[in-house]
């Protein structure tokens, strides 16, 4: 079994070492010292050594005795330290040493390791809470948001149903009935024909004029400032109602045509007809075109 020498031995190497220093250097400081004497000058190899410099030289060849004696007491103190140390100390209690210094040296590792893994976690734990955070924040924003978008909705909803209204459609079918035509243009109806008093239907001049084409057909357009002004706020308006009066409804139908900036005040005009229980033809008209004149062939359709 190999044997392993402590850490004892090995301090007393290095006292060994220096022990056997200093006395190599008073060694070598006497052999100077001789050599020295031996090349003096003839006058002072004749001259005898004075009783002082005997005296050191004495001096100085004891101590070199001396510690000749140490160095030999400290070699045999270390060859007994060594044989110790052979007998009790077991090689398996040395290896156990060793792996234990090996075993803290990792555990300062590993501590260091643990100490900057933490350092990483507390680090991503705080970006994590700051993500968090911000994502609390969309996320009541988004709910905010969600209630809002409810609220309009509902007043989206409300706003549709005040605005709308049920209604049916109109029936349609064919008549013969003599045609009576209005013109709702600017916010004034005005008449095409008015009755004479032996019944018989005449251009109504005073608020339509007859425009003469040169193609031979004839065109009518209202006159300006012309007929009955109608309010389109109103519900009913009687002036429209005694202006249908005049005509019979069991051999006229009345036909509206309706320039774009009124109709808004069709719907006006439309419940005075259907309360005089007038069968009607509604003819959606635009600026730029003429409106031309002349008579009805054939059955029309009516409301």
């Amino acid at each position: 079994m190999s044997r392993r020498t402590r850490s004892t031995g090995d301090s007393l190497d290095l006292l060994l070492d220096t022990v056997c220093n200093s006395f190599g250097g008073v060694v070598f400081i006497s052999i100077l010292i001789i050599v020295l004497l031996n090349l003096t000058s003839a006058e002072h190899q004749i001259t005898p050594p004075t009783p002082a410099a005997e005296a050191k030289l004495l001096t100085l060849q004891s101590t070199a005795a001396e510690r000749q004696r140490q160095l030999k007491t400290l070699r045999e103190a270390k060859r007994q330290l060594d044989r110790i140390a052979d007998e009790f100390v077991d090689s398996d209690a040395l290896d156990l040493v060793v792996q234990r210094d090996e075993l803290k040296s990792d555990n300062h590792e590993l501590e260091s390791d643990r100490s900057d893994v933490m350092s990483s976690i507390a680090t991503g734990q705080s970006r994590i809470n700051r993500i968090a955070r911000a994502l609390a924040k969309l996320e009541r924003k988004l709910e905010q948001a969600r209630s809002e978008f409810d609220d309009a909705q509902k007043a989206l909803e409300a706003e549709i149903a005040m605005r709308s209204r049920t209604s049916k459609l109109p029936r349609q079918r064919t008549t013969n009935k003599q045609l009576v035509a209005f013109l709702l243009k600017g916010g004034r109806l005005c008449s095409v024909y008015r009755v004479e008093a032996d019944g018989r239907l005449v251009q109504n001049d005073l608020e339509c004029r007859i425009i003469d084409r040169a193609d031979g057909a004839s065109s009518v357009e209202p006159r300006a400032a012309a007929g009955l002004k109608v309010d389109p706020k109103a519900q009913q308006q009687p002036a429209i109602a005694q202006r249908l009066a005049e005509f019979d409804r069991g051999r006229h139908f009345v036909a509206v045509v309706v320039w774009p900036d009124s109709f808004a005040h069709f719907e006006v005009v439309k419940r005075a007809i259907v309360a005089s229980r007038f069968d009607y033809q509604l003819a959606p008209w635009l600026d730029s075109e003429p409106l031309l004149i002349g008579r009805a062939k054939g059955p029309q359709r009516v409301q």
